[in-house]
């Protein structure tokens, strides 16, 4: 078998591992507490639920503190990229706008605010993937079978 095809075989483990996962809250203090206790330093692929539906995945070489950038307050468009794409699909005026333009826009981030207070209150899975190969493809695989609404795998 050849390398990718090793890698490729992995896809569907670590599929079941992501679904067997406990969700875990990120909105409250104790959540986020304990997110950071049961992810400490580990890498990995995550999906966020909203109301049970897979919203979004990503991968991280530090799962707990990823996560909580997603929904920060103060986070921009580079650490609360999710909640950023959410806010642009609600956004109607943003096609010609660069992410600059867009945060210098007062209409656009009361929606980006509203969009990682969203996010803080979704639901997390988590799979641990130390190979970043394998955390790249699984996350476009992981898209593929949630059939996730937000992610993008534009280049920039």
């Amino acid at each position: 078998m050849t390398r990718f095809e090793e890698v490729i075989d992995k896809m569907c483990k670590y599929m079941k591992k992501l679904e067997a996962c406990e969700k875990m809250g990120m909105e409250t203090t104790a959540e986020r507490r304990a997110l950071r206790e049961k992810l400490p330093a580990r890498k990995g692929v995550y999906a966020l639920y909203e109301q049970g539906k897979p919203m979004y995945v990503g991968r991280s070489d530090k799962l707990a503190d990823r996560l909580l950038q997603h929904g920060q307050p103060r986070g921009g468009s580079e650490t609360a990229s999710f909640a950023f794409n959410m806010a642009k699909c609600e956004f109607k005026e943003c096609q010609p706008l660069s992410r600059k333009q867009l945060q210098k826009d007062a209409r656009f981030m009361v929606l980006f605010t509203a969009a990682k207070d969203r996010v803080r209150k979704m639901e997390v899975r988590v799979v641990g993937i130390e190979n970043d190969i394998e955390q790249t493809i699984f996350e476009v695989y992981a898209h593929l079978e949630l059939r996730t609404q937000y992610n993008s795998f534009e280049n920039h």
